[in-house]
């Protein structure tokens, strides 16, 4: 325990009223403790599910969520917790922080809190208009989010890029548009594909052009992207033959 506390001890003690809830949040911030209390919510009933978000998952929600090892019980707990009311408060939570997730990599907890309010009917959030803001799309670019996920880069710099891409080389011949796919980028598209949230994803998916879909599907990051698209059924039949010809 004193060798934990010594470890995450200034970066618990940076959330008020962190050091009231006894020895658990220190035991959340570390990589085998982290295990042994998902392991805990996995066999727990709604009672000791409930006693645990009354205690620590209620209090400290973002700044476990937030932490590298501690948002894996966060996304366990997203998975098992039987509350309604607990559900829909975690969420409300960390929707609004889907932009600091994302930048951290922690993109478990972003399907986590998707998937969380499929399960519980919870269809307040507009999931599409999140990920739009979080990106920093206009309404006008929302043919890019799906490139701006894959690539988890903003629209701003993506749009550079596109733009540094149309210029040719020293030797005057044509760049090639990178299509930039990373394997964070891609698990999110997959969860949201996954669970049927389509929306803008859709469009820019179908406006792809042949030479980007052939890329697409040869990567190794973003081949299982477009699986899962191709797989959802959510997604349109004639929408799949566009992505698939």
């Amino acid at each position: 325990s004193s060798g934990i506390n010594a470890e995450y001890g200034d970066t618990v003690s940076e959330y008020k009223g962190v050091e009231t809830f006894g020895p658990l949040p220190a035991v959340l911030l570390h990589d085998k403790g982290s295990y042994v209390i998902q392991s805990l919510i996995k066999v727990s009933d709604k009672a000791e599910l409930e006693d645990l978000f009354t205690k620590y998952y209620k209090p400290l929600i973002i700044p476990l969520s937030l932490h590298p090892v501690a948002n894996y019980t966060v996304q366990t707990f997203l998975e098992h917790v039987m509350s309604r009311d607990a559900a829909d408060y975690i969420c409300s939570q960390l929707v609004p922080l889907f932009e600091d997730l994302l930048a951290e990599s922690i993109t478990g907890v972003v399907i986590g809190v998707i998937k969380c309010c499929h399960h519980h009917g919870l269809s307040s959030y507009n999931f599409m208009e999140v990920l739009r803001d979080a990106f920093h799309l206009p309404e006008d670019q929302t043919h890019l989010l799906f490139r701006c996920l894959l690539s988890l880069t903003t629209h701003d710099i993506l749009v550079e890029k596109i733009e540094s891409y149309k210029k040719p080389t020293q030797s005057g011949k044509p760049r090639r548009d990178r299509f930039e796919a990373t394997l964070t980028g891609s698990l999110l598209l997959q969860g949201l594909f996954n669970i049927g949230e389509i929306g803008l994803l859709e469009e820019g998916i179908c406006g792809l052009s042949e030479d980007h879909l052939v890329y697409l599907s040869c990567n190794v990051q973003s081949s299982h992207a477009l699986q899962a698209f191709l797989t959802s059924t959510a997604v349109p039949a004639t929408s799949k033959h566009r992505s698939d010809t």
